[in-house]
C-alpha cells in the first residue's frame, strides 16, 4: 500500500486530507511542519509527500529544496490556495494542487504524482 506524507500546519486541512486518502486505501502519515516532514521522510519510505506552500518558519519552499537535495528521488506534490504551480514545478515538484481540495481532484492529483517519476511534472488544479 503506497505511503503518503501529508504536510500542513493547519490541523483541519491536514486531518481532512489524511482521512480522504485513508478512505481511498492509502497509508498516510502526517506532519505539521517542514522540519517534521523532513524527519519523517528521512526515516520512513514515503511514496509521495503532499506539501503545503504556506507554513510558518520552514515553509514549503524550503522543505521542498531540502527534500530535493537530501532525497532527490522523493516525489513531492505541492499544495496552496495561491497559484504557485509554475514555481513548484520549476523547483522540482511532480505536481501542484490548488485549494479548495475536493476529493476527486485530490485523488486524481495523487494518482498522477505517483505515476510520474521525479522530473516528470504534472499539474492538477482543483
Amino acid at each position: 500500500m503506497p505511503r503518503i506524507l501529508v504536510v500542513d500546519n493547519e490541523g483541519p486541512i491536514r486531518d481532512m486530507l489524511a482521512t480522504m486518502l485513508r478512505t481511498s486505501g492509502y497509508n498516510v502519515s502526517v506532519a505539521r511542519s517542514g522540519f517534521q516532514a523532513i524527519e519523517i521522510a528521512s526515516a520512513l519510505p514515503v511514496d509521495l509527500v503532499m506539501l503545503d506552500v504556506a507554513m510558518p518558519g520552514f515553509d514549503g519552499w524550503a522543505t521542498l529544496e531540502h527534500l530535493r537535495t537530501a532525497l532527490p528521488d522523493q516525489r513531492v506534490l505541492m499544495m496552496s490556495g495561491t497559484d504557485h504551480a509554475v514555481r513548484a514545478l520549476e523547483s522540482g515538484a511532480v505536481g501542484f494542487l490548488d485549494k479548495p481540495y475536493r476529493t476527486p481532484d485530490v485523488l486524481r492529483a495523487v494518482a498522477r504524482a505517483m505515476d510520474d517519476g521525479p522530473g516528470t511534472p504534472s499539474r492538477q488544479a482543483a
